[in-house]
């Protein structure tokens, strides 16, 4: 199909076996729209719902992703061969508020691919995204939100990978801290925001509000979530004289979920543990 928008409004599809996908778009400026809708997969195998090329779009509003129990998973591509050069992309959307499975946001688990000139993927920050798969038992805030372009293969030229000033959004995540894991062994350990797959790390800051806590030397730093990449860190004073750092940087994250997890954590401003107390009030960020 080509130049034809087709709409689909508060439809139950349940596709069944191994081999039914939902879209197949790669011409013109075709746009499907599933809107309140729910799709629901019973196969044992992974299944391609959806793939967009082209200057096509694919949009799913207020719908509900069901990958059922049959072991299968919905799959997602975005581009395809021949789709040309730059500028010609599909895209994925998902709007309002989608229920999306985990593995949609999550690393190294395919279900998003790129193909061709690669393609915009855009998730709203209202969509509610299930249960990840993560075997670190760590404290970590999950981010869903995105607005990304992927992966491209441009003829004669170098990969365009993630052009996100093309789109101007930004999204933010906050860590979550408890008492707990805000010094001594904890704090040193921290906690991690992380972001989904390609996207682009455009800025962290963390603040420790002043006149609380004690007056031994602290340090907040952030980085990668191995420690191995530090973004920013405060200088190391007394944790009642507060602290505040906020850098601008620019890192793509692509498929490298050591940088798509950001760490936040505290030191005695040498590596070490710090005593400083757990009255405290700190809050931070990393936009997107």
């Amino acid at each position: 199909m080509s130049n034809a928008p087709v709409t689909f409004s508060d439809v139950r599809l349940e596709l069944r076996w191994n081999y039914h996908g939902f879209a197949h778009v790669n011409y013109g400026d075709t746009q499907v729209i599933a809107r309140g809708c729910t799709f629901l997969t019973d196969a044992t195998l992974d299944k391609k719902l959806v793939i967009v090329g082209g200057f096509s779009t694919v949009r799913f509003e207020n719908t509900a992703i069901d990958d059922g129990d049959g072991g299968g998973r919905f799959t997602y591509q975005i581009g395809e061969a021949g789709d040309g050069r730059r500028g010609k992309n599909g895209h994925l959307s998902f709007a309002g508020e989608c229920q999306l499975p985990g593995h949609l946001v999550s690393y190294s688990n395919g279900s998003v691919t790129w193909g061709g000139n690669g393609g915009r993927l855009s998730i709203d920050e209202i969509c509610r995204v299930g249960v990840v798969t993560d075997p670190s038992s760590q404290p970590r805030v999950y981010a869903s939100a995105c607005d990304v372009f992927g992966p491209a293969s441009l003829p004669g030229e170098s990969k365009a990978h993630n052009t996100r000033n093309r789109t101007r959004r930004n999204f933010e995540v906050n860590p979550f801290w408890t008492q707990s894991n805000i010094t001594g062994a904890s704090g040193l350990a921290g906690t991690a925001v992380e972001l989904p797959p390609h996207t682009r790390i455009a800025q962290v800051w963390v603040k420790v509000e002043a006149g609380l806590g004690n007056g031994d030397t602290l340090r907040c730093l952030i980085g990668s979530d191995d420690k191995s990449e530090v973004y920013a860190t405060t200088v190391a004073k007394p944790q009642n004289a507060g602290h505040y750092v906020v850098s601008d940087i620019y890192l793509p994250v692509g498929a490298d979920s050591n940088k798509g997890r950001v760490r936040f954590w505290f030191d005695d401003g040498a590596g070490g543990e710090s005593t400083a107390s757990g009255t405290m009030h700190v809050d931070g960020g990393v936009i997107y």
